[in-house]
């Protein structure tokens, strides 16, 4: 028996969603890199193993781990793979919804072939570049769509075989999805409707006739879905209180009004958010704040995907296979089922107490309504628009998704610039560091690290690579943590079964100043805080332990795998290295790289970043050299003012540190 045949427009469908998964997620994934939960499997999968991949999902979702650990697998640690595999991800659940929209509406090309794409651009998930987090998301979503596509195929089998394979299947991977992420159940919402699309016909039949006819086939389906909720309602208890249902349900009994309203408010909320706003909301967030040069080129990335729509579109029309309908009759029930479809996506959030934001912790929670959101609007193009203006009206929302991502993009490679640069310059300044040490990082605001995991995990595939213990461990601050360092605390942390120890005693503060500064390794007692410090940075600059650098050890490289090539040795490179050089007391050494450092050209943004050199002149007694230097210095008054407050209470009377002192403090102790 012969295959059938794909037809060329299929080709052609298939075509125009790679392209813009390519250009939604491509464009910048060489410059994407690890964020957020990404670390703690990234560092358990590189030092511990398989084994603690799936063990850090046993505490809430235990069907997590055994998907999670075959991909890390087959794509280590690369960050380029995570997002390509992720982007893969979005490629081929646009496919499976485009074949499930194929059989229900097959004469519909264009408009299916731009609701699969408008899925596949949705600008209302922007967790895509957490690859390595959110690609199970993903995965779970596409097997979710993958099991409705084959339910229809199952329903209209004529071959009993077919039928009970494609069932089998479909509830089979229907399980897998919500095993994986419970609140995708809500999926069996639009498999009802998917199947009401089908049976509900026939003018003849009563009502009740017509929903027997679209219950009898998903019995299977909600069957499975039953016993599946069964088990995650009565048999597992989540350790975690986002997945734990018993907390849920006090809330629910506390105040049942109260929830009750909310959910109410929340599903209009929520839909008009994922229909409508999602497609603004997000864009202008992102664009006002980006470069311009960052606008541009989202906007070129936009113009390709909408010129793509159009040259699909003609390609459709050459071949006599474009709908010119003015008034197309399937609208009506698409757009009942887009809309009704968003909603039964979103109610097992809502219901467990989560919301849509758009935003950076919660932009998620909308992606499983993706698919109908996409079928909404392009069956509301066909019906509020001619023919011209629809395809129109698409092009906009595709080029508005492009936009949206490739701007998102641009944010997550900035951060993840960020990141590199702590690692890489923490390492040419720090060699090693003591066993229990806690790094404490400051990045830039809207950037900043927000769990300790964020810290020691990528800290100990730098400082114990191989290892399976965590050397030293880290603390992001906030109002809790803040107060514990002010208190030099100890105090133990749990996360995901990892178990540590965190002595605030023992901190190093790392900072990342605006504007293009280096790495600042905080030495409490120098008083050395730049002037473009942040308050927070300068209330826990004290605390910060530069002892805790292992100053004549063997330096300690991060993985190229992981962190890139390393950085060009440019004034980053001189300035740690000089004050590692300092720290050694090995001022001929910082002298040294301060000589290199000028012959090359080099200055820094930050001019607190002469110290080190400016020390070791002094304290050579080279003194024009000091002198220049302190001209350059002088002129930060603010700066000066911190460090030569704490330098007149440490130093004492030695030639070269009183001549230090003098030298460049004498105007600030005269205004004093």
């Amino acid at each position: 028996m012969q295959a059938k045949r794909i037809p060329t427009e299929t080709w052609l469908a298939a075509g125009f969603l790679a392209a813009l998964s390519a250009l939604a997620y491509l464009s910048r994934a060489g410059a994407l890199g690890f964020y957020t939960d990404d670390w703690y499997v990234i560092w358990g999968g590189t030092q511990r193993g398989l084994g603690q991949i799936v063990d850090f999902y046993l505490v809430d979702r235990p069907f997590m781990g055994l998907p999670f650990a075959a991909t890390f697998a087959l794509l280590g640690n690369s960050p380029l793979a995570w997002h390509v595999y992720a982007a893969l991800l979005r490629f081929l659940g646009g496919l499976a919804a485009l074949w499930l929209l194929r059989q229900l509406w097959p004469e519909e090309r264009l408009a299916t072939t731009l609701a699969a794409g408008l899925f596949v651009v949705y600008p209302g998930f922007l967790s895509q570049p957490k690859a390595v987090t959110y690609q199970l998301n993903i995965l779970a979503l596409d097997l979710g769509l993958l099991s409705l596509a084959m339910m229809v195929t199952a329903v209209r089998a004529q071959r009993k075989w077919v039928q009970v394979g494609m069932t089998l299947a479909a509830v089979g991977a229907a399980l897998l999805c919500y095993a994986m992420f419970e609140y995708m159940i809500g999926l069996e919402g639009v498999r009802l409707l998917v199947l009401a699309a089908l049976f509900w016909g026939g003018a003849a039949q009563k009502p009740i006739q017509r929903a027997q006819r679209a219950l009898r086939p998903a019995l299977p389906y909600l069957g499975g879905a039953l016993v599946f909720l069964i088990w995650r309602v009565f048999f597992f208890t989540s350790a975690r209180a986002a997945t734990d249902l018993g907390g849920l349900k006090g809330q629910y009994l506390a105040d049942p009004l109260g929830m009750g309203l909310r959910l109410v408010v929340e599903s209009f909320k929520d839909m008009l958010e994922s229909l409508f706003l999602a497609w603004g909301v997000p864009l202008y967030n992102l664009t006002q704040r980006a470069e311009t040069g960052v606008v541009l080129q989202a906007l070129g990335v936009g113009l390709l995907g909408g010129l793509a729509l159009f040259g699909y579109a003609v390609a459709l029309r050459v071949r006599g296979l474009d709908s010119r309908d003015e008034e197309p009759a399937w609208t009506r029930g698409a757009l009942w089922m887009g809309a009704a479809g968003t909603l039964a996506a979103l109610l097992p959030v809502l219901l467990a107490g989560r919301d849509v934001y758009f935003a950076d912790a919660y932009d998620h929670y909308s992606l499983q309504a993706g698919p109908m959101v996409g079928l909404f609007l392009a069956a509301a193009a066909c019906a509020w628009f001619r023919p011209k203006g629809r395809i129109l009206a698409g092009a906009v929302l595709i080029a508005a998704g492009l936009v949206t991502q490739n701007a998102n993009a641009a944010v997550y490679s900035r951060a993840w610039e960020y990141q590199r640069q702590l690692w890489w310059q923490l390492s040419w300044r720090a060699p090693d560091l003591k066993d229990g040490t806690v790094i404490v990082p400051v990045l830039p605001a809207g950037y900043r690290l927000r769990e300790g995991y964020e810290v020691w995990s990528p800290a100990n595939l730098i400082y114990n690579p191989g290892g399976t213990d965590l050397r030293v461990v880290g603390m992001t601050l906030d109002d809790q943590t803040l107060l514990q360092a002010l208190r030099r605390e100890t105090f133990g942390e749990w996360f995901r079964r990892v178990e540590y120890t965190v002595e605030t005693r023992s901190s190093l503060v790392v900072s990342l100043p605006p504007g293009g500064a280096c790495l600042h390794v905080i030495e409490g007692a120098r008083g050395e805080v730049s002037s473009r410090e942040e308050a927070l940075v300068r209330l826990v600059a004290p605390l910060s332990d530069a002892s805790r650098i292992a100053v004549d050890a063997a330096a300690h490289i991060p993985p190229s795998a992981v962190f890139g090539r390393e950085p060009e040795h440019g004034w980053c490179y001189y300035y740690q290295q000089a004050s590692l050089a300092r720290q050694r007391q090995d001022w001929q050494a910082a002298a040294a790289l301060g000589d290199e450092a000028l012959e090359r050209g080099l200055a820094p943004a930050d001019l607190s970043e002469w110290m080190p050199f400016y020390e070791a002149y002094a304290t050579l007694g080279r003194q024009e050299q000091a002198d220049h230097l302190g001209g350059l210095l002088r002129t930060d008054a603010a700066f000066l003012n911190t460090y030569c407050t704490a330098q007149r209470a440490q130093l004492g009377a030695q030639a070269a540190e009183s001549y230090l002192v003098h030298n460049l403090c004498g105007n600030v102790e005269a205004a004093n």
